[in-house]
């Protein structure tokens, strides 16, 4: 299964909006291709805006590992934030601990990828 890692946290409501679309359209074209993926952001972004649940990366980062702990590798949704996003940094950090592959979603190809050079 693959953890799809993405940003979220923003001061404006209206980013935090575009990067859950982003990370939603990510995922249903994952699944469209027969990929099995699961999406923090998809599954915490209604928590979080209706139900009151802190947004940080903190507040989500228990939960978080327990769902790489379950995948077989992380990608990172390639979308504005993603390189200064603490987040996305922690997962890929996590990922790499516990041994995890980590790859990269363009959503404009909708292709998934490696960084050939290693480092991104």
């Amino acid at each position: 299964m693959i953890y799809l890692a993405s940003p979220y946290s923003h001061p404006d409501p209206e980013m935090r909006e575009w990067r859950y679309r982003h990370a939603l359209h990510a995922t249903a074209a994952l699944l469209k291709a027969g990929e099995l993926v699961i999406s923090p952001i998809v599954h915490s972004h209604y928590l979080h805006a209706e139900c009151g649940l802190d947004g940080d990366w903190e507040a989500w980062a228990a939960l978080d590992h327990a769902l790489i702990d379950a995948c077989s590798e992380v990608v990172v949704l390639l979308i504005d934030g993603w390189k200064t996003s603490a987040g996305v940094a922690a997962e890929i950090e996590y990922a790499r601990s516990i041994g995890l592959p980590i790859r990269y979603y363009n959503p404009e190809t909708q292709t998934i990828f490696a960084f050939p050079w290693g480092v991104e």
